[in-house]
């Protein structure tokens, strides 16, 4: 299945070329961190799922393991101090074959993963007639929500908001968005929708980001979310 977002920029008429060029270079960065923030999200939900496998299976491996050892001991008659010490011997020895199974299954991941990684936004069209009306292709999954969920924020950031922290520095205001940014980033990890860590959003959300959704703000976008068929493409 296919998203496609329809965005509308208010530029004005008679609109100078350098404005256009300066609002490409903006959306593009918003492309490129989100594409980022979902080709992360999806490695990391290969590790976690692989994780999860692994820590199964190693469970239940240490339980028949157990069983075994205490059918022994019952058969044999084994001391009780006997008997805790082989179980801990057991249990020590299975938490190192865990882990080394553990990072195997993530590095596995990694290289299996590629082949599910997003694809590239693309753009459908781009029409200006005052208004431009952008409409930009994605992939469902992670890829449409991280460019949902940033150009929403873009979207949010209305002048009016800017307006009420005008007394801000650009500095200040940078700051605000990037805020902004990890809040709901954040949100998103903690309703289980987006599989990232802190470190991770931090690194990719950079003054920059912020920069080009401040400046994409000021033209007051509209935004249109819709899935389509093959047919429609």
């Amino acid at each position: 299945m296919v998203e496609i977002f329809t965005v509308t920029f208010e530029v004005g008429g008679d609109t100078p070329a350098e404005t256009f060029t300066g609002l490409f270079t903006d959306l593009g960065e918003i492309l490129h961190v989100a594409h980022e923030l979902a080709t992360q999200a999806t490695k990391a939900r290969a590790r976690d799922d692989a994780r999860r496998a692994i820590a199964a299976r190693a469970a239940q491996s240490l339980e028949e393991a157990e069983r075994t050892l205490v059918a022994q001991f019952e058969r044999f008659d084994v001391p009780a101090a006997e008997r805790e010490r082989a179980l801990n011997y057991q249990r020590s020895t299975w938490a190192v074959e865990r882990e080394r199974a553990l990072l195997d299954a993530e590095n596995g991941a990694e290289q299996r993963v590629a082949e599910f990684l997003p694809g590239p936004y693309r753009f459908r069209s781009v029409r200006y007639e005052n208004p431009l009306i952008v409409e930009i292709l994605s992939e469902a999954g992670f890829a449409t929500m991280s460019l949902a969920l940033l150009l929403r924020i873009v979207r949010d950031w209305s002048p009016a908001r800017r307006q009420a922290k005008a007394a801000a520095t650009d500095a200040e205001s940078r700051t605000l968005l990037r805020a902004e940014l990890r809040r709901l980033l954040c949100e998103q990890v903690r309703a289980g929708e987006l599989t990232l860590t802190t470190d991770a959003i931090d690194s990719l959300i950079s003054d920059s980001t912020a920069d080009s959704a401040n400046r994409l703000s000021i033209y007051e976008p509209v935004l249109e979310q819709r899935q389509i068929e093959g047919s429609e493409l």
